[in-house]
């Protein structure tokens, strides 16, 4: 079932016309149908259209059946995983599950067709040793709210998080959201039992932490290994460097004195 046919179902069970759904998501009723009929839907419209009906985004994007659970609000056999959770993978000839790569030009894509089959298997996907126990997938990191522990450009390799209440205080995580969050890396503070919600800190400073809803979650990866090819210096040796500078400056600032009391 695709996306498109969802929405009218649901907008039917919800007693809602699409005339009035594409009014309240700020369309013209020929455009709204136009997409409809071409399948051509972007993922703000998407996120505009859930809000609307009142259904999570990725109720709307899985292609099985609607069923009560769906329509219903989000519970905690959600958030722990006992609700299927549609989640597609690749594998090779041996049956072996291969990592998934989203570069940052397939973020977008990704985050309306994180359930699609198809166009997971279209993505880059490759192996490694040592990783086991678990999906895994590689998403190529943008922006600096990381810094200095995961730089732009970096690649983190990260493990699917079935049971969002496992969700370990400090860690570092990648959370898939809805507009406005995308896909982020940062330290998370779980705090799903007492307020329905998770924190996001970032290490670098210029960037405030915030808070965010679950229900605007569609996904959570935990960062098990970073690739990069920024190699920050060790600390002990800017620390050597800094103390060689301070000597050479006070070597200078003794020979200058020396200087100044022979010429006197």
């Amino acid at each position: 079932m695709s996306v498109e046919e969802k929405i009218k179902e649901v907008a039917q069970i919800k007693g809602v016309t699409l005339k009035n759904l594409a009014i309240k998501i700020e369309m013209t009723e020929t455009g709204f149908y136009a997409m409809i009929r071409n399948k051509s839907m972007k993922v703000e419209t998407l996120q505009k259209i859930s809000k609307v009906l009142g259904i999570d985004p990725a109720v709307l994007l899985n292609q099985a059946p609607l069923s009560d659970t769906d329509l219903a609000p989000r519970s905690a056999e959600f958030y722990s995983g006992s609700n299927i959770r549609v989640l597609p993978i690749v594998v090779d000839k041996e049956e072996i599950e291969r990592i998934t790569f989203v570069p940052i030009k397939a973020a977008a894509g990704y985050l309306t067709r994180f359930q699609d089959l198809e166009y997971i298997q279209q993505l880059p996907s490759f192996n490694l040793p040592n990783l086991k126990d678990g999906t895994y997938r590689a998403f190529e990191v943008e922006g600096d709210s990381m810094k200095p522990t995961i730089h732009a450009g970096d690649i983190v390799i990260c493990r699917y998080v079935e049971n969002w209440f496992h969700i370990m205080d400090n860690r570092i995580y990648l959370v898939a959201g809805v507009e406005g969050i995308g896909i982020v890396v940062k330290r998370v503070i779980n705090r799903l039992k007492k307020d329905n919600k998770v924190i996001l800190c970032s290490e670098n400073d210029f960037y405030p932490n915030f808070e965010l809803p679950a229900e605007e979650i569609y996904e959570v990866w935990e960062v098990k290994v970073k690739v990069s090819t920024n190699l920050e210096p060790p600390l002990y040796l800017d620390n050597r460097l800094r103390r060689l500078e301070e000597n050479i400056n006070n070597v200078v600032g003794m020979v200058s004195k020396v200087l100044v009391t022979e010429k006197g």
